[in-house]
């Protein structure tokens, strides 16, 4: 009987939602093979220590270990990846996420892992753990990375899945949805697409350029099974575009509207504010949204050309302020730091988003986190100094000038009284607003988030 672990490290992040990757991960290959034993262990809701982790492989004894990594969860990817083997060195360690599909030598270069799966990881995963179960070689499975000899090899891409609605739903009851929700109140995550055909310039692509589609039924389905089986109401649809499609999302909040679901919704990412219009806004807050997210893209025509993007800012105000007359707690995620971006644009961006009706703003530094990625081979210009490399740190992303002027819009956006009047006016739970309140004072205060 082959036992296979699949773990979430603990890494320092604000939020905590149930890892959806390795859910799905687990999901695929218990339908692969009913057989497999498989765990899930969340470090990050758990709070594991080295120690923790010591213990679960002591009493479970994986024959396979699988760990999702972002860039951010990198040194503790390595340092699970080392317990692991110095328990059992027949151990397989695989990784999978961001972190190697953007640094892939990097995470091999480590002799505790073995092999690395890139980009969309159930085909990939699937097809590793049958090879390895019987004892075949891995060198013609695609998507993946491995040594042999002492070398890096990277194996040629895999192909997408086209039918997603032959991936089956997370395998929920081996994380313990009721262990984030009840205790935590945050959403489940729900993914309706897969691929993105935009070509940001620091997009990894984990899912490819051809978007594809969950049918709406599909998607019900799960919906209903969440609602029922798990008594949730409240879900995060986590799609790169998810209104790339306006008339699937319209249809698909008619259906939800029909059947009275009674579903709380939060889009917490992709959300095109060219693909926005009125009518999309009412309707996702008949069918239950209650907080909607946009990419606010850097105000300078020029910065946009470099980094790929068109921005209407003229068309995206008009778009926020009927979102916030709609009800809708509406956020903004603004890109600042770009490399050739000077000071002053930097600044003209954050003025830009002081002046709209944004609920909440999330200013990010778009940074070089890996080699593959296309900000990498742009020209410098003039920047702020190392704004596009990764500190050891890994509280921030950017270097201490560009992590002055972030702080300082924070401050500039959140201390407006009329801003912070709307907030408290808009926001359910209060109990979740005071945390941030103070988790936002302690961050302007030492820089670090509690």
């Amino acid at each position: 009987m082959v036992k296979i672990l699949l773990v979430r490290p603990n890494f320092k992040i604000r939020q905590t939602y149930p890892p959806l990757g390795i859910a799905y991960i687990a999901a695929w290959l218990r339908k692969q093979n009913p057989r497999y034993t498989i765990r899930i262990v969340d470090g990050l809701r758990d709070k594991l220590q080295r120690e923790d982790f010591k213990q679960i492989f002591l009493k479970f004894k994986p024959d396979i270990l699988g760990i999702t990594s972002m860039d951010l969860s990198s040194c503790q990817t390595h340092e699970i990846a080392g317990i692991a083997k110095a328990i059992d060195r027949n151990c397989n360690v695989v990784v999978g996420g961001p972190y190697p599909t953007g640094a892939p030598q990097e995470v091999l270069g480590d002799e505790n892992i073995d092999f690395i799966v890139v980009g969309e990881g159930e085909k990939a995963m699937g097809h590793l753990v049958e090879a390895l179960t019987r004892d075949r070689s891995p060198s013609l499975i695609k998507g993946i990375g491995y040594k042999t000899n002492g070398k890096f090899v990277l194996n040629q891409p895999l192909d997408y899945i086209d039918d997603i609605n032959s991936i089956p739903f997370p395998a929920w009851d081996l994380v313990g949805l009721k262990d984030y929700y009840v205790f935590n109140n945050v959403p489940v995550p729900v993914l309706t697409t897969r691929g993105c055909h935009y070509n940001c310039i620091y997009c990894l692509d984990i899912f490819g350029k051809k978007v594809r589609y969950r049918s709406v039924d599909n998607l019900l389905q799960e919906l209903i099974l969440l609602v029922n089986e798990y008594k949730i109401d409240h879900i995060t649809i986590t799609d790169d575009i998810f209104n790339i499609d306006q008339k699937r999302v319209m249809e698909f909040c008619d259906y939800i509207i029909s059947l009275r679901l009674n579903i709380n919704i939060f889009i917490g990412y992709g959300l095109k504010l060219e693909f926005m219009n009125n009518d999309i806004i009412s309707k996702l807050k008949e069918a239950g949204v209650y907080w909607v997210t946009y990419g606010i893209e850097p105000a300078s025509k020029r910065i946009q050309r470099l980094i790929g993007m068109d921005f209407n800012p003229t068309h995206a105000r008009r778009i926020i302020d009927f979102s916030t007359r709609a009800g809708l707690l509406t956020e903004g995620i603004v890109a600042i730091g770009a490399p050739g971006e000077t000071e002053k644009e930097i600044q003209e961006t954050i003025r830009y988003v002081n002046s709209t009706g944004l609920h909440r703003a999330n200013f990010v530094c778009v940074s070089s986190f890996f080699p593959k990625v296309k900000l990498r081979s742009l020209p410098r210009g003039t920047h702020i100094e190392n704004s596009n490399r990764l500190p050891d740190s890994i509280d921030f992303v950017c270097d201490n000038k560009l992590k002055k002027i972030q702080k300082k819009a924070y401050m500039s956006f959140y201390c407006d009284l009329p801003r912070l009047w709307r907030i408290v006016r808009i926001t359910k739970d209060k109990f979740r607003l005071m945390k941030e309140l103070l988790s936002f004072l302690k961050y302007i205060i030492t820089g670090q988030y509690i």
